[in-house]
């Protein structure tokens, strides 16, 4: 289940581009694969070292970047815009974001 996890700042977060180099986005929240809010707020606390967060919100869809739990999920991230979708039941727009 997709959660977004949203911080008080935007934060730093270090990985990889798409030619495997390492890069740093500067990013607002994470999505984190988790079975509960209560394990998602405790995985993004892990992982982001620094910054607050704000809320964590149910998606609709995975997003990026993305965070990995203990549920595995293997399907994309199509949520684009998470910051807008977070807390709703189904995707608000009338076509998929990665269309």
């Amino acid at each position: 289940m997709p959660w977004w996890v949203a911080f008080k700042t935007s934060i730093p977060y270090y990985t990889r581009d798409h030619h495997g180099e390492d890069c740093m986005r500067i990013v607002s929240g994470f999505c984190v694969d988790s079975g509960t809010e209560e394990q998602a707020r405790v995985i993004a606390s892990d992982a982001a070292v620094i910054g607050e967060i704000a809320s964590v919100k149910r998606l609709p869809y995975p997003a990026g970047p993305r965070l990995h739990g203990p549920v595995e999920n293997d399907c994309p991230s199509f949520c684009r815009q998470p910051e807008k979708c977070a807390g709703l039941g189904s995707c608000p727009r009338e076509y998929a974001c990665d269309d």
